[in-house]
């Protein structure tokens, strides 16, 4: 392919997955989650005090550069969901872009790479997280862009391609727990291919080291971003595994039972049995259609046979190439590993923590269509014209069925909305309503929702428990319970001997949550 189709297509493979990412992005999912509503309350935080971290330690601990990241955002285009989302969307845009050269890379044909591009740009599973703000996005775009210079690096043996590897290995590191593993991925992909080129060489290893000795700018490069989070984690040792110690398998009472239900309902993720949690996933829907699951085995069985096959005399391309298919064997087991080792009863499989295997999962399919297309093509069994046709409409049902996926039978679902607490945007919409008007608003709610939903919001105090020395200080005109129930009788006679007047319970949303609301 010329570089003028190439650059065609891949516009028009990057406008769909803009289209994917940034269509109704204000109501697709048709809220917030409560850990992402606390990322968006510490990014404020972060712009209104000029304050920015690279750990922050409320809900559990969560590496900062994501955070920091929707700072920038409502810095720029105020504090607002959609504001929110946008630093998501556009590092999976980023993600698309670098599955190009990865596949191009590892298959070392043009239409490879835009394959691998097409297939993260219409990925249901992709595209459900890069629109619902959470920081393992960045973790996806990091370990691509590694992948791809790393593995460049190794065809090279370029500086600037192992500095590059390591800028992006120390900024996975900033992003998601899952991540760590990475290391491990990339000094194992270095020993093997140093093997490999000093058996295909003949040489001896200090010769081969001088070749590939760039690859300690990797290391160093990789260690200096990492160093502030490094420090963090030597300053409050507790916070390095915090997060996900209380999810881990070795926590449990039955350890042993639960790793391997872990590891086997893992495993079973992308053909079998996927996530059964609404929030990231049609429930229990495997991560790969049938088709694509079919590609994704024949894959694993393609590069698996490379690496066992003997081959006495490989030229250097042949080497590359088995260099490339370690490495995704090595990041598609490594990255499982995060996830198998977590349990959380009703939660297994995890899409989120096993996210970091959606690179390798996708290139292993891209090389398996390019191994068939190769065949079919060279086989002169069917005629150019209706191999390009098959490809088409191959294409278009990948775009449609996944587009139906996600916009209508997912976006739509009421299970959805409720894990992204749609039914807190209409109780913020209401007192959104109320501030307008001038009224001064005390809103007595521990929802974290709500106060996302309510960041710059004028004449609105939120406070997680009504206290009455704080209502005579504030001398509201409305007073809201978010979650009015038996604790809240004393409340009531407060505000009643005070001159407020009760109304009648308000219902909002779907999911039918009502609120009670005091006004003079």
């Amino acid at each position: 392919m010329n570089t003028v189709k190439v650059l065609f297509f891949l516009v028009i493979i990057l406008g769909v997955a803009a289209l994917f990412r940034f269509s109704f992005l204000s109501s697709i999912p048709p809220g917030i989650h409560p850990d992402a509503a606390a990322n968006g309350i510490d990014a404020w935080d972060a712009l209104v005090h000029n304050n920015r971290q690279v750990f922050y330690e409320g809900n559990s601990g969560r590496e900062g550069l994501f955070i920091n990241f929707i700072s920038y955002s409502f810095d720029w285009f105020g504090p607002s969901l959609v504001a929110y989302k946008l630093p998501g969307c556009l590092i999976g845009l980023l993600s698309v872009l670098g599955m190009y050269f990865l596949g191009k890379e590892i298959t070392q044909k043009q239409y490879g790479g835009l394959i691998a591009s097409f297939l993260m740009a219409t990925s249901f599973w992709m595209v459900i997280f890069d629109r619902t703000g959470f920081r393992a996005t960045l973790s996806v775009c990091s370990v691509i862009w590694v992948s791809f210079f790393l593995l460049r690096a190794f065809r090279t043996t370029q500086w600037h391609d192992y500095a590059l590897a390591g800028i992006f290995l120390g900024v996975g590191l900033h992003s998601y727990t899952s991540f760590r593993f990475m290391p491990l991925v990339v000094v194992a992909a270095y020993g093997y291919a140093l093997w490999a080129w000093r058996k295909l060489k003949n040489a001896s290893w200090l010769h081969i080291f001088q070749l590939h000795k760039y690859f300690i700018l990797t290391v160093v490069i990789a260690l200096f971003i990492f160093s502030p989070l490094l420090q963090y984690y030597l300053v409050h040792p507790e916070t390095f595994m915090g997060r996900a110690h209380e999810v881990s398998v070795f926590t449990q009472s039955e350890t042993s039972k639960h790793l391997w239900q872990s590891t086997t309902s893992n495993l079973l993720f992308f053909n079998i049995s996927g996530d059964p949690n609404w929030r990231h996933n049609v429930a229990r829907l495997p991560a790969l259609d049938t088709l694509l699951g079919a590609f994704f085995l024949a894959g694993v069985a393609i590069v698996g046979y490379s690496l066992i096959k003997k081959r006495e005399s490989a030229p250097d391309t042949s080497t590359q190439t088995r260099v490339a298919n370690f490495f995704m064997l090595c990041l598609l087991g490594m990255m499982i590993i995060p996830a198998a080792i977590t349990y959380s009863p009703g939660g297994i499989p995890h899409a989120l923590r096993i996210i970091n295997t959606a690179p390798a999962v996708y290139l292993l399919v891209t090389i398996a269509a390019v191994t068939i297309y190769e065949r079919v093509k060279n086989s002169g069994v069917v005629q150019r014209p209706i191999l390009l046709m098959s490809i088409t409409l191959l294409a278009t049902y990948l775009v449609t069925f996944n587009a139906v996926l996600y916009f209508m039978r997912w976006g739509d679902n009421g299970q959805v909305a409720h894990e992204f607490s749609e039914d807190y945007t209409h109780v913020s919409d209401y007192i959104k309503d109320l501030s307008a008007t001038g009224s001064t608003v005390l809103l007595v709610s521990d929802s974290s929702e709500l106060q996302f939903f309510l960041l710059a919001v004028k004449n609105v105090i939120i406070t997680s428990k009504f206290e009455a020395v704080e209502f005579e200080t504030s001398r509201p005109d409305v007073v809201v319970f978010s979650n009015f129930g038996q604790n809240n009788i004393r409340d009531r006679e407060i505000l009643i001997t005070q001159g407020m007047q009760m109304s009648s319970g308000l219902t909002f949303g779907r999911g039918g949550h009502t609120v009670v609301v005091f006004s003079r």
